[in-house]
């Protein structure tokens, strides 16, 4: 490293990865960027990343032969190290030395197995931290290391169920839609991320702390998309229907439509931005209309609103909206592809991307780390390792590519069956089967979900105005409990008072004055 090389936030701290899953692969790239050595412990087969679509199955591998050669393993993967270690060196004591090796230099361990998995081999957390006193072990699992739920197999589908955010998703006639992607396992992975981070802080503040086995729920960590809805079960008592595609509570108007060139992203939120926006489609009336002057109220009328907004919004492109509403301080923008995001002027000027090589895929760019540190910015190039075999893919119905082709004969196999049983009973026979299912749960149910009742994941606490209420803990902890809340979150304007009075000095005299011209207060004012 030269003299002017700055030295990175994570340099000379050791990482390894035993799982290779999306949320183990998301938490060991962040540490990878600012520095850390990162080592990728792999089966002769790979880890599951590689062979996770996009692929490119036309190029060969190191060896020349056919392997699978996955865009989302290289996103995921540069500046990391592999080492293939066999199944069965994990089980034989005898033949486990070199990962032994490894772990006595590791200051971290991220893993993905299902609970009791790594003890079985002998590599359980109070192994691990015979080999390093001072490791931290970070489990990164779908439902956390306790509860009812903890060794269920599961899928970022089933997760996305079972945090009701699925049934709020489609059109109120038809069936819920399931969102696609990997959303789960990547929160799930920032959290491990913030969650080790703090810990390997804990140990450069104070040295001689002891090991740390950080258990992560990624269904927990998932709960941050859907809180608020059960929190609002309980304060009205009743369960929200689906109001369709792109209607979502409390905000009306906010999604996609399409424009006369491309589509327009729209949120008018706040009383100004609603009635500017409707000064610039030219639809006055709309914007008097004292039915619309919420977003609720706007919700509630959302046919009737969009009956004028789709006609309005086809008359020019997503371009020109962007730059008109732009100019009024309304919330638009352009939808754009992949492709656009590659050349967006505002990613560019961030140098938001960075280039990678990868052995099968060649060079390419990718998003660069999410946050800027000053003066130690994370790297911006890096090779993905190779790896040195893999397992043949199988064929027929066996593998993922043969399976989508047939995906309409299999998908009506499966609605004839699941169409005649309770949906707990067609839980039950998949998971009996070692395939990861879930129910499609309204918040309700989220409320008394037995696994986060047993992790007493909610906290209920009395908040003025509203009474008692659920309050969600952090989805990680570091000992047998959660980590409690204090107090509840504050009523609008809880607190001025007292901040103003003991940070400023201002008198109670001045306070009431303030108070009086509507400049602090705890009450909303609409329109305002």
């Amino acid at each position: 490293m030269s003299e002017t090389e700055p030295i990175l936030p994570f340099s000379g701290f050791t990482v390894l990865d035993l799982s290779g899953t999306v949320a183990t692969a998301t938490a060991g790239k962040l540490f990878a960027d600012f520095g850390a050595r990162v080592i990728n412990i792999e089966l002769p087969s790979g880890h599951p990343t590689r062979h996770l679509p996009p692929q490119r199955p036309d190029q060969p591998g190191e060896t020349g032969n056919p392997r699978p050669s996955g865009g989302l393993h290289a996103l995921l993967s540069p500046n990391k190290e592999s080492f293939v270690f066999g199944l069965e060196d994990f089980a034989d004591p005898e033949r486990r030395g070199p990962l032994e090796a490894w772990i006595a230099e590791a200051d971290l361990v991220l893993e993905a197995e299902p609970p009791g998995s790594l003890e079985a081999k002998g590599l359980g957390f109070e192994s691990l931290t015979r080999l390093s006193p001072e490791l931290i072990l970070a489990s990164l699992t779908w439902y956390g290391q306790t509860g009812p739920f903890a060794l269920r197999p599961a899928s970022e589908a089933t997760i996305l169920c079972e945090i009701g955010q699925v049934k709020m998703i489609g059109r109120p006639e038809g069936p819920p839609i399931l969102p696609a992607g990997y959303l789960v396992q990547v929160m799930g992975g920032v959290t491990g991320f913030v969650a080790a981070t703090g810990e390997l802080l804990g140990r450069v503040l104070s040295p001689a702390r002891p090991p740390t086995h950080l258990d992560v729920s990624l269904f927990e960590a998932a709960m941050c998309l859907t809180e608020p809805a059960p929190v609002a079960f309980v304060n009205g008592g009743q369960l929200l229907p689906r109001l369709g595609i792109n209607r979502f509570l409390p905000t009306f108007p906010a999604g996609p439509y399409r424009a006369k060139e491309g589509f327009v992203g729209v949120t008018a939120l706040t009383p100004v931005q609603w009635k500017n926006f409707c000064e610039l489609l030219e639809l006055p009336d709309l914007a008097k209309d004292r039915r619309h002057r919420t977003a609720a109220g706007r919700l509630y009328n959302a046919d009737e609103i969009d009956a004028q907004l789709v006609p309005a919004l086809a008359r020019r492109s997503a371009e020109e909206w962007f730059h008109a509403g732009q100019a009024l301080r309304i919330p638009l923008t352009t939808v754009p592809t992949q492709a656009d995001l590659l050349e967006s002027e505002q990613l560019r000027a961030l140098d938001a991307f960075c280039r990678i090589e990868d052995p099968n895929l060649g060079s390419f760019e990718i998003p660069a780390a999410p946050f800027r540190l000053h003066r130690t910015p994370a790297l911006r190039t890096g090779k993905v390792a190779r790896l040195g075999e893999n397992a043949a893919v199988g064929v027929g119905l066996a593998n993922a590519a043969e399976r989508r082709k047939q995906h309409e004969l299999i998908d009506r196999e499966i609605s004839a069956w699941t169409a005649v049983r309770e949906r707990d009973e067609v839980v039950a026979q998949i998971l009996a089967l070692g395939i990861p299912a879930a129910g499609v749960l309204d918040v309700n149910e989220v409320l008394a979900h037995p696994q986060l009742e047993a992790r007493e994941f909610w906290q209920w606490m009395e908040r003025e105005y509203v009474g008692m209420q659920p309050n969600p803990v952090t989805p990680y902890r570091t000992g047998q409990g959660p980590n409690g809340i204090d107090w509840p979150a504050p009523t609008l304007g809880e607190q001025s008072r007292e901040v103003l009075n003991q940070l400023l000095g201002l008198s109670d005299r001045e306070l009431d004055a303030l108070q009086k011209q509507g400049i602090i207060g705890t009450e909303a004012r609409l329109g305002a």
